[in-house]
């Protein structure tokens, strides 16, 4: 058994990579809707018939944020020009491209130092990434974009979980069930600890509804969405649409 992030899994289920589309969905509420859809239980089964390993449960993950050296982006407009640390994955890359960022690709234990030196002039990951490396001490502006999610999933091997008893596969699942509960509460109360750690520290955060997510949304969706299709395949995107509401 294991727990492991959607982009492992998108290696080789390239679907899974709807939960890293920055700007796709303009709410948590849509996210949750489509983690806990068909579309996940679709995924976990293609999984399964590719290489045999079993999802047992989809985690929630914090939500993308931005932080900036100085600069608030709140729209489209401001993300132009804006130096944003990618990491090294073109198809990633591109959408926040569309967005207006220039971006560059930095290993992210090399972003604290980016920052420092002027090198990029934004980063973009959970808050609790963005907590763990440091970044207070280098960005002084924070927007809770919430632009993108992602997907925890705790997996098992097919051939072990076959062989396990009706009993034992009841406990598993009634324990992975369970899980997912503790994990979005405390997920939660961690996040608006960090939040209110960066104001102590003296770090501007702007709140979701500060944020035009509407017009980042349209670009992604005009542009972004047509070239996640080629890996997804046609009709994924509506899928996701239909279900986020």
């Amino acid at each position: 058994m294991a727990l492991t992030g959607d982009g492992i899994a998108a290696n080789v289920v390239p679907r899974y990579l709807w939960v890293s589309v920055p700007f796709m969905l303009e709410s948590e509420e849509q996210y949750l809707k489509v983690l806990n859809s068909p579309i996940t239980q679709q995924l976990g089964e293609a999984l399964l018939d590719l290489v045999g390993t079993r999802v047992l449960a989809d985690f929630y993950r914090l939500p993308r944020q931005l932080a900036t050296r100085d600069k608030a982006v709140l729209t489209p407009e401001d993300a132009r020009g804006v130096k944003l640390r990618v990491p090294d994955v073109p198809l990633y890359s591109d959408a926040y491209r569309d967005l207006g960022f220039s971006t560059t690709a930095i290993p992210f234990g090399e972003v604290y130092g980016a920052l420092q030196q002027g090198v990029v002039d934004a980063a973009e990951a959970g808050i609790d990434f963005l907590d763990g490396a440091s970044f207070d001490e280098v960005c002084k502006q924070l927007m809770l974009t919430e632009h993108a999610y992602g997907d925890f999933l705790m997996i098992i091997n097919e051939q072990f979980y076959q062989g396990l008893t009706d009993e034992e596969r009841a406990a598993i699942h009634e324990g992975a069930e369970e899980a997912t509960t503790v994990n979005f509460d405390e997920s939660k109360k961690l996040q608006n600890q960090l939040i209110d750690e960066w104001r102590g520290a003296g770090v501007t955060v702007h709140e979701p509804e500060t944020i035009d997510k509407a017009a980042f949304s349209r670009i992604i969706v005009e542009k972004a969405i047509p070239r996640y299709e080629g890996r997804w395949g046609a009709g994924f995107y509506e899928q996701i649409a239909s279900q986020a509401g």
